[in-house]
């Protein structure tokens, strides 16, 4: 859990393009995933 919160912090920081670079390696379309999780 520890882990976790660290990575969020560290994101936290980061500018608006590179996170949006990070999502697009794991979802270049940008669909909507809450459907996918239960």
């Amino acid at each position: 859990m520890e882990e976790a919160i660290a990575r969020e912090k560290e994101l936290k920081k980061w500018r608006r393009d590179k996170k949006l670079e990070l999502i697009k390696r794991f979802n270049a379309s940008f669909e909507f995933l809450n459907y996918h999780f239960d």
